[in-house]
């Protein structure tokens, strides 16, 4: 009497996600995730809108963040550097972007060594 029920569709498609998940990274493609922060010096910069010359390190953090949780502790060092990079590029001109990217750094760093740590685990 005791039937198995089958497996509900989203949980189907959540499990076929992770698969996919897991065999992009078994690939190599983790480290694609490191050149995710490339978007920002892509998407065209409007010269009178000052968010992107204030807060360019608010916008990437996201990137980073991602890099180092699905990509682990190389791919998520690789996006903080390019992302270091990108946000000089477009705040160089800023008073604050020292402190600003030493405290992105702090940031990038802890995700990318806490994304090692879940990747190994």
């Amino acid at each position: 009497m005791n039937e198995r029920l089958s497996p509900s569709p989203r949980r189907s498609v959540l499990d076929d996600f992770v698969r996919r998940l897991q065999a992009f990274g078994e690939s190599g493609g983790r480290y694609l995730l490191g050149l995710a922060p490339l978007w920002i010096l892509a998407v065209p910069q409007p010269a009178p809108f000052p968010i992107w010359r204030v807060s360019a390190y608010l916008l990437l953090t996201p990137m980073v963040l991602l890099a180092g949780a699905l990509g682990g502790g190389t791919p998520g060092a690789l996006a903080t550097g390019i992302a270091l990079f990108c946000g000089w590029v477009l705040m160089k001109s800023e008073p604050t972007v020292g402190w600003q990217a030493l405290i992105f750094l702090a940031i990038g760093a802890g995700a990318a060594v806490f994304g090692e740590l879940l990747r190994r685990s």
